[in-house]
């Protein structure tokens, strides 16, 4: 079998299926594969199918990289929360007119100073 039909059948198992590749003949299993990671000095072909290209030649980067798209995941979900629930709350206070626009502005300031500093903790990932 080939690269991509058995990435394609793990693919669809239960298992999360990671493939690493740099050669135009792992292109199609880097794009079948849950997640594709092409190394900097892959084929062209391979870098645009996969969903992650490693800027240095180091495969030991791995652990990191998983860290790293986790917590990016929590931190854009909880920023979209905290939108929300600011967003869900202010504006129709406002619109009601319990809400200055001194108050709002305010508030509106404040809810991009805690999506900001949350983002930032991204940078502690090590």
């Amino acid at each position: 079998h080939s690269h991509a039909s058995v990435m394609y059948l793990l693919s669809k198992s239960k298992y999360k299926v990671a493939m690493i590749g740099d050669g135009i003949n792992d292109a199609p299993s880097l794009k079948a594969a849950d997640l594709g990671i092409a190394v900097s000095r892959a084929s062209d072909l391979s870098k645009m199918s996969s969903d992650v290209i490693f800027t240095k030649d180091r495969l030991s980067d791995l652990p990191f990289l998983l860290r790293l798209a986790k917590k990016s995941r929590n931190t854009l979900s909880s920023n979209l929360f905290w939108s929300f629930f600011y967003n869900t709350i202010a504006i129709p206070l406002a619109a009601l007119g319990f809400l200055g626009p001194a108050l709002c502005a305010f508030i509106m300031g404040f809810s991009d100073l805690v999506i900001v500093l949350n983002s930032l903790r991204i940078l502690r990932v090590k």
